[in-house]
């Protein structure tokens, strides 16, 4: 793991091919980066698994792009939240994130990866220039991604343009690819200037399941 500060204002740098385990970051600040990757745990992720990951307090996280409740660019590995939001393990505790960049989301600004098994509750509020959503600001895919049980309790999402409850924008780079979503549900309401949806703002092949 290399771990910094600077430009892009955030807990932890880069992770290349590492693990990141029950890391706990607290704050009750501001993060801003004048151009890109900003976000309360992890900027930039490409490879590796993430498990159990914590932050606790209060935060406004901002960028020019990509800003990320828990990583802000996220282009391989996984991002494990089994077991989130029980007694032992919720990775925002007492706290309060606002999120806002041109690609923004409440977990991550941009996503190349999957994620499942968590329940997003008002702690949080995503409020993207362009685009943005409840869990993922940007999905960019060239292969087959399924989100299984991501749930939307009620956080605030806004955009200029696409806006929704779990993805605000898919970006597929070959249309014989598809992202999924499976188990997902939003019970929030989505704002946005042009193209909001309930789940997904805007994708050119997405399949619902349950």
């Amino acid at each position: 793991i290399s771990s910094k500060t600077g430009a892009t204002n955030h807990n932890v740098c880069e992770v290349y091919n590492e693990d990141v385990t029950n890391l706990m970051t607290s704050s009750s600040s501001s993060l801003y980066s004048s151009k890109s990757l900003a976000a309360a745990v992890i900027a930039y992720q490409e490879g590796g698994d993430i498990k159990r990951v914590y932050f606790e307090g209060s935060i406004d996280i901002s960028a020019d792009d990509y800003a990320g409740g828990i990583v802000a660019y996220a282009t391989g590995g996984t991002i494990d939240l089994s077991g989130a939001n029980t007694a032992d393990y919720n990775p925002f505790t007492n706290c309060s994130i606002v999120v806002m960049a041109n690609r923004a989301g409440g977990m991550i600004g941009h996503a190349e990866i999957e994620i499942k098994n968590y329940l997003l509750n008002n702690n949080v509020e995503v409020a993207g220039a362009n685009i943005s959503g409840g869990f993922i600001g940007e999905v960019d895919t060239s292969k087959n991604l399924t989100y299984t049980s991501l749930n939307n309790d009620g956080i605030k999402v806004g955009s200029a343009q696409y806006a929704a409850g779990i993805v605000g924008r898919i970006v597929h780079l070959s249309t014989t690819v598809y992202v999924k979503l499976k188990d997902c549900t939003n019970d929030s309401n989505i704002t946005a200037t042009k193209t909001a949806g309930g789940l997904v703002g805007s994708a050119t092949v997405l399949v619902l399941e349950g």
